[in-house]
């Protein structure tokens, strides 16, 4: 009797060691460290309404002290599992927040992708990999270009940003930045179009970051304009124009860079103002 309650015990323990074994397996494949090449999985933790058509998503890493490794300046390629298509983002977070990371994403109703995304629920998870990207802000004041084999180091005093709706996240990666780093005192102004003030991405955030630039003795100024201002609204409507331009950004010289992130007819009318105000080519970057 004995012996067969030993022998019970004995397998219900080798029992609870294959299950918790077989879990910690399990929960091990997601929140990894990214590759380049290889996809990993992220469970989403939390989904934050911003505006009618842009969340906030979440995603959890391994543990609580794991880092994304993710450098400023570049990006992620993410899908959704069953979707065919991945789409690149750039989170909003920074390597230093540990065991977590989140993107601020539109949601198009005909996407192939996004509208996917808005249906996942907490405790469903997505594949990215990465890092991807060609700029990177490698330390303070200094931005790095790599394409191919080539690499082009751009160091620079003042930080010049024009950004069109959900181009404000590489924008935002890089001001945290420079927030994070006491020693880093980068000048930062930046212009940022939107169509409407209701489809306006992380205006809270922009202005939570201006108070942060007063308390820390940084500079970062913002100006907005829309293409279809409410009644009464005091800043800029349209297009971003060299007007704009030479009001609100720093001027062309060797210690300015300008990054530019958007839809594709803001980047090239920006890059032909630009050029014209007399702005160096090799200083204006596209993300």
């Amino acid at each position: 009797m004995e012996f067969e309650l030993g022998v019970s015990v004995l397998i219900a323990g080798v029992g609870v060691f294959i299950g918790y074994f077989i879990y910690k397996s399990c929960q091990s494949e997601f929140g990894q460290p990214l590759k380049r090449d290889e996809q990993q999985k992220y469970t989403l933790v939390k989904k934050k309404i911003l505006t009618h058509n842009t969340r906030r998503f979440t995603f959890t890493l391994r543990t609580p002290r794991t880092r994304l490794g993710l450098p400023v300046g570049a990006h992620i390629m993410m899908q959704v599992p069953g979707c065919q298509v991945e789409r690149p983002y750039t989170p909003v977070t920074s390597d230093d927040d540990l065991g977590h990371f989140s993107c601020i994403i539109k949601i198009y109703p005909d996407g192939k992708m996004t509208p996917k995304l808005d249906e996942l629920e907490i405790g469903d998870y997505v594949l990215c990999r990465g890092p991807l990207g060609t700029i990177r802000y490698s330390s303070p004041g200094l931005f790095v270009k790599k394409v191919g084999r080539k690499i082009t180091e751009i160091p620079s005093k003042q930080v010049n940003m024009v950004a069109g709706g959900t181009g404000i996240t590489p924008m935002l990666q890089v001001a945290s930045e420079i927030f994070r780093d006491e020693s880093d005192f980068s000048k930062m102004s930046l212009i940022f179009g939107n169509v409407s003030d209701d489809d306006m991405l992380c205006y809270h955030l922009i202005e939570e970051m201006r108070e942060k630039a007063v308390k820390k003795g940084k500079e970062f100024s913002v100006y907005y304009t829309l293409d279809k201002p409410p009644p009464g609204w005091t800043q800029g409507s349209g297009y971003v124009t060299s007007s704009m331009i030479e009001a609100n950004l720093f001027p062309p010289g060797d210690d300015t860079i300008t990054l530019l992130c958007g839809p594709p007819g803001l980047v090239k009318g920006c890059k032909k103002t630009l050029e014209g105000l007399g702005y160096e080519k090799s200083r204006v970057i596209a993300y």
